[in-house]
């Protein structure tokens, strides 16, 4: 306590100086140091935002995929049953074919022999 009693007035007057000093350059230290940390989250949320630009292009992207790719096996399926259908219709030609190649040789071989005797 006497220590304190024995201060000289020009000391607080020195130590308040110092002490606003020292606050004032906590405070811009503190300013600065917001300053940056805006403009690191301002960075980060722009970046986040292109990440989420550049995900949503890809799943449009992926869907217009998958559209197509699903598309492309719809018609698949679609040209695998025309060509079986055609195929039975080949084999149904070829049997008609024969019965009728098979129908003109009984019926000539019936016109024919008749004639022969």
């Amino acid at each position: 306590m006497d220590t304190l009693k024995n201060k000289e007035p020009q000391d607080d007057s020195k130590d308040c100086t110092t002490l606003k000093k020292e606050v004032s350059e906590l405070i811009y230290s503190q300013a600065v140091k917001d300053s940056v940390q805006d403009r690191l989250v301002n960075t980060m949320q722009e970046q986040l935002e292109q990440k989420e630009a550049v995900a949503g292009l890809q799943q449009e992207q992926y869907d217009s995929l998958k559209a197509s790719f699903d598309k492309s096996l719809a018609q698949q399926r679609i040209l695998e049953l025309e060509n079986k259908q055609y195929k039975k219709n080949i084999r149904w030609q070829r049997i008609k074919q024969k019965a009728v190649t098979t129908g003109a040789i009984i019926l000539a071989v019936l016109v024919i022999k008749p004639l022969l005797k």
